[in-house]
């Protein structure tokens, strides 16, 4: 049974994936339908089609662009252990929808931030020109009591 399965299922998947053809990544083998593995292996089959909304097929730049992003979204790891591509499309909605979002944007700053400058935006000790200042309008034309020049 073994035997028959690597002749079947895995061999020709990996002649697809070296070849890089388009049946890379079958349905069948590492992606069950109705995930958002599933759903995101659906989107990638487009890619190369032109669409009523994309009248040129994608390009390799936003192909890359994309993949990015799917791979940070699907290998998002929940707080039981598992992965954000093996949920059920069915099973995510509008409010986790924001949370994650929130949460993968937060990670991604906290590791461009670690990247560029060695260190996170809350390292610091807060500067003058990082405090807010109150700023006083008056409609009348008269001068403001605060001056801008003077600290709050």
């Amino acid at each position: 049974m073994a035997v028959q399965r690597a002749e079947k299922i895995l061999l020709p998947a990996f002649d697809s994936w070296l070849t890089g053809s388009d049946d890379a990544n079958p349905v069948g083998i590492g992606v069950v339908i109705g995930t958002l593995d599933w759903m995101f292996h659906e989107y990638r089959r487009t890619w190369k089609q032109k669409t009523a909304k994309r009248l040129q097929p994608l390009s390799p730049g936003q192909c890359r662009v994309h993949e990015t992003g799917i791979k940070m979204i699907c290998e998002y790891l929940l707080k039981d252990g598992r992965r954000l591509g093996a949920l059920r499309v069915l099973s995510i909605d509008t409010a986790f929808a924001d949370d994650l979002f929130e949460k993968l944007l937060y990670k991604t700053a906290l590791q461009e931030c670690r990247r560029r400058k060695g260190r996170t935006p809350h390292d610091r000790e807060p500067r003058d020109e990082d405090r807010p200042r109150r700023v006083e309008h008056d409609l009348t034309g008269a001068p403001s009591p605060v001056s801008a020049e003077e600290p709050i």
